[in-house]
């Protein structure tokens, strides 16, 4: 029963909360950028920087700025199903075994400060919306779900993540722990995609990375051949939401891979390809650069961009 109690609570808690996860001794330099991005879009949103307390002594400028609550990892207790992971998981030490590692922190960090409606982001990704305009779209569809960015049927780019409670990212990580012990070159990429193939619609759903009318007229296939078998995967809820989310093919394709900077780079996994989008940025009412794609003429607001490059500046609203 006490999930249930969180998940009502969580029903009549109406504020989303940011939170970035680093861990390591150092934070990313181009951190303060996505902090200070997603602060410009929700002045009021509280945003949790979540790393460990050697990386935090020395803050940016813009966390202070953003008023970033910074928390270190070694103030919060891990929780069980973290410390089952880091005991019998067999995947290699280093990026990927962090970044599914995150997901356990994310939970811990839930659970100490009784968190909901959060969306996680990845450090090199940046915000281009208001979250509590989004809000009564997620609440409506995603109660019971988490919300992610797959760009094929078997992957996905958690740049973005949404987590309306703890329930369903507890059994995401019930299902990580068990995986972890059979396995040394397993990720989070993928450890989400069998999730998803198993948990559809009941722990977690798909958000929108293409316009419908794209989908109508093009076959979803990657150019290494991988495949969006069920098209409203990818388009869903897209017109309620009114715009798309970044599986980083869109970050890529405007900004460049990781630190090379070659604009037009096409996501050899993603199942639709930027080249056959224009994209047009616009300023709001406040004068803040926000990003759109176009396809036949239609207009879609991307909602967040992740930077592979890394040289997040240069997408920076203001």
């Amino acid at each position: 029963m006490k999930w249930l109690f969180m998940l009502l609570a969580t029903l009549l808690h109406a504020e989303p909360c940011v939170v970035f996860i680093h861990i390591g001794p150092e934070l990313p330099p181009y951190l303060g950028t996505a902090v200070a991005q997603a602060r410009l879009f929700n002045p009021q949103t509280p945003i949790y920087v979540f790393a460990n307390e050697v990386a935090l002594k020395h803050p940016p400028e813009e966390f202070l700025q953003s008023r970033a609550l910074s928390v270190p990892c070694e103030k919060i207790p891990k929780g069980s199903l973290h410390q089952k992971f880091l005991k019998q998981s067999k995947l290699a030490p280093g990026l990927w075994m962090l970044a599914t590692e995150r997901f356990f922190y994310l939970a811990d960090l839930m659970q100490e400060y009784k968190l909901g409606d959060v969306f996680h982001l990845e450090t090199d990704v940046l915000l281009y919306v208001d979250l509590e305009t989004l809000l009564p779209t997620f609440k409506k569809h995603y109660t019971r779900t988490m919300g992610a960015t797959f760009d094929n049927d078997e992957r996905c780019i958690a740049g973005l993540f949404y987590v309306p409670h703890l329930r369903p990212l507890n059994h995401f990580l019930e299902f990580v722990a068990e995986k972890a012990k059979q396995q040394s070159n397993g990720n989070d990429m993928f450890f989400l995609g069998q999730f998803k193939e198993k948990y559809l619609k009941q722990y977690i759903e798909s958000l929108p990375i293409i316009m419908p009318e794209y989908a109508a007229e093009r076959p979803l296939i990657s150019a290494n051949g991988l495949k969006g078998s069920r098209v409203e995967e990818f388009t869903n809820h897209s017109v309620e939401f009114n715009s798309l989310f970044d599986a980083a093919a869109i970050g890529q394709y405007l900004g460049g891979e990781f630190h090379r900077k070659e604009r037009g780079f096409i996501n050899e996994s993603c199942i639709f390809s930027p080249a056959h989008l224009q994209f047009e940025w616009e300023k709001d009412s406040q004068g803040r650069k926000v990003p759109f794609a176009l396809y036949k003429e239609k207009r879609w607001r991307i909602n967040n961009l992740h930077i592979h490059s890394k040289h997040l500046k240069e997408f920076y609203s203001k």
